[in-house]
């Protein structure tokens, strides 16, 4: 799995993470506000950039843009849970920029709604995901979620940095095998040369975002502020 910094839980509904880009903070600005380069490293996006503007990933609405301070600040309300309206400081995610000595420092939050039951949310809009809440139905931080943010930031890392993706992970035993199999595609004309590293990087890319779900289950269990006992008992 990737070295940097696991997430941080600020309360049972916040999660930030922090990552240091050795770049200047127009560029890491850029990267993460305009669509063409959110395309390359995150998902297909489509964004107003404006407060108040509407944003998409994946062909699917999202929310609207709650606070714009280039190149310091955006904040991204989410549509609500259980398909409820949207509430600003319910419901959003954010990056913060700062410019620092080593490039820019990025501080994501990303904030849930506090109340509903997200196991039976997660049931119903992923399948049997529901079940794998390690801090329980009430907090929505689901190991492959969360691992997926760290998993994107990894990304794009390599994206700003100019490197395939999933290149620069250390080696493990499926990395190995991946690239015998790459090499036998050559071997056999179904990929040219110049690609095989490419292929193994986005496979090993892969492999280490099933490795986070994994390592955030445990560090949820580990680390997330308790519930507080119902009917306010000690």
């Amino acid at each position: 799995m990737a070295e940097a910094e696991l997430a941080t839980f600020i309360d049972r509904f916040t999660v930030q993470f922090v990552r240091v880009f050795p770049h200047p903070i127009e560029r890491v600005w850029r990267a993460l506000t305009d669509p063409a380069e959110l395309g390359a490293w995150c998902m297909p996006a489509e964004i107003d950039l404006r407060v108040g503007g509407a944003y998409v990933f994946q062909g699917e609405p999202w929310g609207t843009i709650l606070a714009l301070e280039p190149p310091r600040l955006i904040r991204f309300g989410k549509t609500g849970v259980f398909d409820e309206p949207m509430v600003a400081e319910r419901n959003y995610f954010q990056y913060e920029l700062e410019a620092t000595a080593q490039g820019t420092r990025m501080t994501f939050i990303e904030r849930w709604a506090e109340g509903p039951d997200y196991r039976s949310w997660f049931v119903r809009k992923f399948g049997q995901e529901g079940d794998d809440l390690p801090g329980g139905p009430d907090s929505p931080f689901h190991p492959g979620t969360v691992g997926g943010w760290h998993a994107m930031f990894d990304d794009l890392a390599d994206f700003l940095d100019g490197v395939p993706r999933g290149t620069r992970l250390p080696p493990s035993r499926f990395s190995a095998v991946a690239k015998a199999w790459a090499g036998e595609k050559v071997r056999k004309g179904k990929f040219a040369a110049d690609d095989a590293d490419g292929y193994v990087g986005e496979l090993r890319a892969e492999e280490s975002y099933f490795d986070l779900i994994d390592v955030y289950r445990d560090h949820i269990r580990a680390t997330l502020t308790p519930a507080k006992p119902k009917g306010g008992l000690r």
